[in-house]
């Protein structure tokens, strides 16, 4: 958000706030989630898509399909990043929502 700070010189707007920072943390997480499905080895993607999802839930699910479309060979048969992506996300969502109900949260 934009606040404004008074001075005797005149009206200065600050656009940085705790959110942008939020946003920022968590759109590199993802950006880097992606790029990580492409150069690295599987257990250092899965690392980091284990991270990100406690920041963003859906992730995991996204990283898996893009990871199953990227790799698909044919008769492969289940898309198993999908569905490992998919029971992340539901844990997560669980977890975290356990987490924002209780008194620790607070």
């Amino acid at each position: 958000g934009a606040a404004a700070r008074c001075r005797r010189g005149g009206t200065q707007f600050i656009f940085c706030s705790y959110f942008d920072e939020l946003m920022i943390r968590n759109a590199l997480l993802t950006f880097s989630t992606f790029v990580s499905i492409v150069l690295f080895p599987w257990p250092l993607s899965a690392l980091l898509v284990c991270i990100t999802a406690f920041f963003e839930p859906l992730v995991p699910v996204a990283a898996g399909l893009f990871a199953d479309t990227l790799y698909y060979a044919p008769g492969a048969g289940m898309p198993l990043f999908t569905l490992y992506g998919l029971v992340l996300s539901i844990i997560i969502v669980l977890v975290r929502s356990q987490l924002r109900a209780s008194i620790i949260g607070e």
